[in-house]
Order: structure tokens, then sequence, then C-alpha cells
């Protein structure tokens, strides 16, 4: 805490110590000894010279009276309730360094809340924790380029139950996805390859994503994607085959910005064996596409415009 010191200014000292020992050595102790160190004593021993710390140190006994212990109850709920509420806040369209600001306040009040045996920390946390969800609130948007035109951007399939967890086909993509603004329209376009599965080799046949992006477990309906280009590939029969390399949708750009992910069904050749037919072993992922570091792709025409040209004379 704040207080005067021996120079006149103020300065923090120590208000509360904390230390830990042995249950059965505190019951039989009719004392606890500790070594104190004081400003004042310090200054005293230290002389005419600079204060040197810990000089004045004197011994003394902590008399705790062990008849007499009143049980302290705190109160734990506000805390509690705050950090459920923390919790239950997705990042959104919001910036991934302040959604992880959040998550490291939100541990902190946890651990606050495990190790805490004093009310004053408890509520001070709970200021905290709130103050961090207001801020996160207000901070901006994630927003795509205002330019038209082609960009890169990162890319992972997340699995649709467990956030943070990486879907089977997150194996399977290119980790760069191709984004086209066009007016108020995206397209994006998504390159797959062939992955391995428990030894065998497994291929995405087809890709839906689904209708506004809705929860396909709360009635989104899929829609199936087109099939940009295709590449050759040894199937599970052990034959040369045509798969799906490069797939594409179109939506709506508001959407698509402020949207976390995108909701997808992959069908996967392997699975699909493996549950009777085409599409038996479809599972839903998640499309997470990185919007805050995109890079625009300038494409070089002169020389094609050159070529036309001079064709046509």
């Amino acid at each position: 805490q704040l207080d005067g010191g021996l120079d006149g200014k103020e300065h923090d000292y120590p208000r509360t110590f904390r230390y830990t020992m042995d249950k059965s050595v505190f019951e039989t102790s009719e004392f606890i000894w500790i070594k104190v160190w004081v400003d004042a004593m310090d200054a005293i021993a230290s002389g005419e010279g600079p204060i040197i710390p810990g000089k004045g140190e004197q011994n003394a006994k902590i008399v705790i009276d062990k008849t007499n212990f009143a049980k302290v109850v705190l109160n734990t709920q506000d805390l509690s309730d705050a950090i459920k509420a923390a919790k239950d806040i997705v990042k959104g369209n919001k910036k991934v360094e302040e959604f992880n600001i959040l998550q490291s306040v939100i541990a902190e009040a946890e651990k606050v809340l495990k190790e805490a045996t004093d009310q004053e920390d408890l509520d001070k946390e709970v200021t905290t924790l709130n103050a961090a969800v207001e801020a996160f609130k207000a901070s901006g948007d994630v927003k795509l380029p205002t330019e038209d035109g082609i960009y890169l951007a990162s890319v992972e399939m997340g699995h649709a139950s467990n956030p943070g967890q990486k879907s089977m086909a997150n194996g399977a993509i290119d980790h760069i996805a191709k984004l086209i603004l066009k007016e108020d329209k995206v397209k994006v376009e998504l390159t797959f390859k062939g992955m391995d599965l428990n030894g065998m080799k497994g291929h995405l046949t087809n890709l839906f994503y689904f209708e506004n992006n809705q929860d396909p477990r709360s009635g989104g309906r899929a829609v199936e994607t087109k099939i940009e280009k295709t590449f050759t590939d040894i199937g599970t029969d052990g034959q040369s085959k045509e798969f799906p390399q490069v797939f594409s949708f179109t939506m709506d750009r508001n959407l698509f910005e402020a949207s976390e992910f995108i909701w997808c069904r992959v069908w996967v050749d392997v699975m699909d064996g493996f549950m009777g037919g085409p599409g038996k072993g479809a599972q839903e992922a998640r499309i997470i596409i990185n919007k805050e570091h995109l890079k625009k792709v300038i494409l070089k025409k002169e020389a094609l415009t050159k070529e036309i040209a001079e064709a046509k004379k």
C-alpha cells in the first residue's frame, strides 16, 4: 500500500505477507519465529551512509491464539459468476490478440478463485475481469479490405464440437486459402491433398458449406461446393483415380466478415468406405480463415495482353 516514507515521499509498502508451514508444526508450536526488516531501523543501523536494507533486522515471535479461531466464509459466488460469463464469450469477429488478452485475465481470475484467502482479493478480481470483458467488447472488429481483388489467407480445419482442436480434415487442406472479393460477395477457394489415416491414404471427395453459415446441429442446410480442379492419386483400391483438389463457394461479404468460422461437411473416401458408401462417413468441421493478415495477389497481365495484341495483328 502507499504511505509516506522516511524521505517524505509516498512509497509502495508490503501490506500482507503470506507463508505456509506444516499443520503439525503449527499446532505444536507455542509461537513462530520471524525476522523483520523495518525501514526506520535499517536507517538507524546504517548510520550516516546509504540505507542498507536489512541492516537493522530484528527477530520476533508471532504468538497466535489457537484457542479461539473464527472461521472466515468467503463470498466466491460473484467471481465464479463473472468467470462463467466471461468464458461464454466467443471470439466472434474480434482480433485474436484481444481475445487472447481476455483469456489470460480469465485464467488469472480462476487462479484467484482457487487460491484466495481474502475477500478483498476476490472482489478486486471481479472488477478486473469485468473491465477486461468490457474492453474486449469495445475492441474493434476485424474488417476485410474495402478494395476488391484476390487475397491469400491462412486457413485451418477445426473440430466441429471441440473448439481449439483440429479436424481430421486439417491434415488434407493446403493451409493457404484464396479469397476473391468482388462487390458484396466473397468467393472462397480451398485446396486439398491426400492425407494419412492410420496408414491409409484418404482423400476429400466432396465438400459442403451451410446456407447462411447456420450450425448444422441446429438445422443448417448443406450446400454442395464447386470443384474447380482435380488431381490424380492412388485410391483406397490401389488404383489411380481423379480426386477433387480445389473446392469453391461464394457467400455474402458481410456474413463472411462477421463469421468467426465457416461450417462445412466433408466426405472422405476412407471414412465412407468404413461406413458403407459415399457420404455415409460424412463429418462436420469448421473452416477457420485468418482474416487479420490478408495478402493481396497482384496478377501480372502484361505479357498475356501483349500476346493477345500480337495475335490480333
